[in-house]
């Protein structure tokens, strides 16, 4: 019996495209989720025979490999930013009331250049149903988390036999954000 190599692309594609998203899906099961931000930026799509999994969030490869002391973890594509805070009534640990005037907040790893000795904050972040401030700034190593090449084994390990000689063992991971 002769395969049609049309047919037989059409199976390769459905096959990986299965493969593609259990490995997905096991990802976003390992994947951290103190936010849940992270996971929600994941994606997959298969193209030209690859499986490409992908997370928006710019620290997920920093999360996921592992960085430097001092590796800056947040959305350094949008910094740095200035907040234009209004004026408002503030209560003073005294109970007294005192009155702030308008003024700017400056985030991010530089903040404003013409200003060099600005005050610089944390970014705001939503964690659940309120905001908190992250530091912006590790002051230790970051073990990496590898939750997609863990979840590859997983998913790799539940192959058959066969299959698993033309599966690498480990992924290939790179930062998109550089």
């Amino acid at each position: 019996m002769e395969m049609n190599s049309v047919l037989i692309r059409t199976f390769g594609n459905v096959a990986l495209h299965a493969l593609g998203e259990e490995l997905f899906n096991e990802a976003q099961r390992l994947a951290p989720s103190k936010s849940g931000s992270l996971k929600e930026s994941g994606t997959f799509v298969v193209k030209k025979n690859n499986i490409i999994i992908s997370y928006a969030e710019p620290y997920a490869y920093t999360l996921h490999e592992g960085g430097k002391k001092g590796a800056v973890i947040g959305d350094t594509k949008k910094f740095p930013w200035v907040a234009d805070t209004r004026a408002h009534r503030r209560k003073l640990p005294s109970g007294r009331i005192t009155l702030v005037r308008r003024h700017n907040k400056f985030y991010g790893q530089t903040g404003d250049p013409e200003k060099p000795k600005a005050k610089f904050y944390h970014k705001p972040t939503k964690l659940g149903s309120s905001w908190k401030v992250i530091n912006q700034q590790l002051n230790s190593d970051i073990a990496g988390r590898r939750w997609v090449q863990k979840a590859w084994d997983k998913v790799r390990s539940r192959q058959p036999t066969r299959a698993k000689m033309f599966l690498p063992r480990n992924l290939i991971i790179t930062d998109n954000n550089k």
